[in-house]
C-alpha cells in the first residue's frame, strides 16, 4: 500500500467568505419594524402624557411665586378650570367646591383651610397661614385626578 501518492493529491482548504451581516434576512427586518413602531407609540404617549400634564408644572411655578392665599385659591381654581368650564365652577357652593377638591384630590381640605375659604378666596386671610395654604395646594396639584367628562 503505496499511500504517498494519495496524500500528495490531496489539496489545502479553502475557507469559505465570512459571513455578511447585510443584507439582513426577513426575521430581521420584521424585528426592526416592530421595534421602530414600539418606540414610536412609546414617544407618542408619553408626548401625549406631558401635554396632558403641562398645566401642573405651570401650575406649582404660579404656585412658588404667590404671596397670599387669595393667590393660592385661584391656583386651585384654574387647575380645575382644565377640565371644568367656568359656569360650572361658578355655579359650585363652597361645599360642592371642598367635595371636588376631596374627590379630586387624595385627602380632604384641612378644616383650618375650609374655615378661612371665604376670606382666602376674597384676600382678606391673614399671611401667616400661607405655608399651609400652598402645602395642601402643592399636593393637591400633583397628586389629583381630574374628573371624567360626560
Amino acid at each position: 500500500m503505496d499511500e504517498a501518492p494519495a496524500l500528495s493529491s490531496l489539496h489545502d482548504i479553502v475557507e469559505p467568505p465570512p459571513i455578511s451581516f447585510w443584507p439582513l434576512a426577513t426575521g430581521w427586518w420584521i424585528l426592526l419594524a416592530v421595534l421602530f413602531v414600539g418606540a414610536l407609540v412609546l414617544f407618542w404617549k408619553l408626548w401625549v402624557y406631558r401635554l396632558q400634564n403641562a398645566y401642573r408644572k405651570e401650575a406649582l411655578q404660579i404656585l412658588a411665586q404667590a404671596e397670599t392665599p387669595a393667590e393660592v385659591v385661584a391656583v386651585l381654581r384654574r387647575c380645575v378650570r382644565v377640565w371644568r368650564s367656568a359656569p360650572e365652577m361658578n355655579a359650585l357652593s363652597e361645599t360642592e367646591w371642598f367635595d371636588l377638591l376631596a374627590k379630586t384630590g387624595e385627602a380632604s381640605v384641612p378644616n383650618a383651610l375650609t374655615e378661612n375659604w371665604s376670606q382666602a378666596l376674597y384676600g382678606t386671610t391673614p399671611v401667616e397661614n400661607l405655608s399651609q395654604w400652598k402645602s395642601f395646594a402643592s399636593q393637591w396639584i400633583q397628586k389629583h385626578q381630574p374628573e371624567e367628562t360626560p
